[in-house]
């Protein structure tokens, strides 16, 4: 039986806007299992985000517990907190966040400037030949298609061997067709092992997705599971 790595219980977050109270989250409880492959949808304004964020952590809750591999985050101290978002997260973003003077090698290779990683540069070449873009060392990302440079930010997030690859609207700013092909990328990782975790507003997104949490106006409306 896989072991939850990510549990919520109980999670509540709210924002200022101006004097106005914004409640982001409301009494989110859910687990996630080493090895899923999780899809959480919702439209504009539901929170996906937020708990995004708090997953990755990357914000702060209000109130609740979150535990992160069985240990309670309000025990774990900033050292350990960077960790997590460091070596054991990998994220990947929406606009790549790749920089366009680099190469695809370079930009790879870049959180071994703030990770330890052996042979950072050797790590790269396996992780790009890993996603398909072993011929593109030299190339800069503006000679890459949008699905390939997503590809290159995947690598990038692969650089530190993370136990979870967090996934924020991944295939957003890509064509359908290229969009499915960075879904199977994401298939592929997670039967090599990897949890996945996507955040989508894209139904056909979701459906690569082994369960799919559904958010609507900051609350968990259902959760499936194949």
């Amino acid at each position: 039986m896989p072991k939850p790595i990510i549990s919520l219980k109980n999670i509540n977050k709210s924002y200022l806007s101006g004097e106005i109270e914004f409640q982001a989250l409301k009494e989110i409880s859910l687990e996630i299992s080493e090895g899923d492959f999780v899809a959480i949808v919702g439209p504009s304004g539901s929170g996906k985000s937020t708990l995004m964020n708090i997953i990755g952590c990357l914000d702060r809750f209000d109130s609740g517990e979150l535990r992160l591999d069985g240990k309670n985050v309000a025990d774990m101290d900033d050292d350990e907190l960077a960790l997590w978002r460091g070596q054991k997260i990998g994220f990947v973003f929406q606009s790549f966040n790749l920089l366009n003077k680099f190469t695809v090698l370079e930009n790879t290779t870049l959180p071994s400037l703030y990770v330890k990683i052996e042979n950072p540069e050797n790590k790269a070449r396996k992780v790009l030949d890993q996603v398909g873009l072993g011929d593109k060392l030299k190339n800069t990302p503006l000679q890459l298609s949008g699905g390939q440079r997503q590809r290159v930010a995947i690598a990038r997030a692969l650089m530190a061997d993370p136990v979870i690859i967090l996934a924020d609207e991944p295939t957003g700013n890509l064509d359908s067709k290229t969009g499915k092909t960075i879904m199977k990328l994401f298939q592929k990782l997670n039967n090599e092992g990897k949890t996945i975790i996507v955040i989508t507003h894209d139904p056909a997104v979701a459906k690569f997705a082994k369960k799919v949490i559904k958010l609507v106006d900051g609350k968990v409306h259902n959760e499936n599971a194949d």
